[in-house]
């Protein structure tokens, strides 16, 4: 049997040399990797991750580059946890009240590093994308020792689930969870070759509160073009550029699907 999964992409790259030196000066701005889960385990050698470097090297090159552009480290270190912590801590989720600073009566969450040696290795190069960042020998997590003399120690779960508490009925619904619509869209596609695709996209619908309000709500249009090429014909991957509009604007699109068989 075979399968399709689509993966759709914003594509996105401002000039992030010349804005990035003031987000790291920038008060109460909070870093994060964007990172997910790995499908990697512990036994797995840490070369054959395959993903963004983000997810290993994000605090790592937030320090580097706080050193490169002479930013103070507590400041440093505040935008990557004394900030975090305080803001979900504001926002009602308890267990981060106790973990954004250093002293009686906090969790025993301690990261022992040498902010002079500090670098992250994790590149975009095939092997190096899960490098973990060097210069911190002993991370403690709840008291506990998960990394020593720079190693991860397998068989220590010293983590815990931080959430929000269960409450009887949920505090947020989706804006659109009481609206209908109705949609018409239309697709074609032109193979100019065995490897060249063009496609042009259209449609329209209404959206009301009240599905006898159809009827009177305004008619929204959208439409647009792109194109698709076959990288792989025998794997099936191909990467796509889409371009649509509508009464909002104007999006692109990078897409990128394969074909697996199960």
């Amino acid at each position: 049997m075979v399968s399709k999964r689509i993966l759709t992409l914003i594509g996105f790259n401002p000039a992030r040399k010349k804005w990035l030196p003031y987000w790291l000066k920038m008060p109460q701005m909070t870093v994060a990797s964007d990172a997910i889960y790995s499908v990697l385990s512990f036994d797995d050698p840490l070369e054959s991750f395959k993903g963004h470097p983000r997810t290993a090297g994000t605090h790592g090159k937030v320090v580097v580059l706080g050193r490169e552009h002479n930013v103070p480290l507590m400041f440093t270190l505040a935008q990557m946890r004394y900030w975090p912590a305080k803001h979900l801590g504001n926002a009602g989720l308890e267990a981060m009240m106790v973990r954004r600073r250093l002293q009686v009566g906090m969790a025993a969450d301690i990261t022992i590093f040498d902010a002079e040696k500090v670098k992250d290795k994790a590149t975009y190069k095939a092997g190096k994308q899960g490098l973990p960042t060097t210069g911190i020998p002993y991370v403690i997590v709840n008291g506990k020792l998960v990394v020593k003399d720079s190693k991860f120690q397998k068989g220590v779960w010293a983590g815990q689930a931080i959430r929000y508490p269960v409450e009887e009925k949920g505090r947020f619904v989706p804006a659109s969870a009481d609206d209908h619509a109705v949609t018409l869209q239309r697709q074609v596609r032109w193979d100019v070759s065995s490897r060249w695709t063009l496609l042009f996209f259209g449609g329209g619908g209404r959206v009301a509160e009240e599905i006898g309000h159809l009827g009177s709500s305004p008619t929204q249009f959208a439409g647009g073009a792109g194109f698709r090429y076959m990288i792989d014909p025998e794997s099936g991957i191909s990467i796509g550029v889409d371009l649509a509009g509508g009464g909002d604007g104007i999006e692109f699109y990078v897409q990128v699907s394969d074909f697996f068989a199960n």
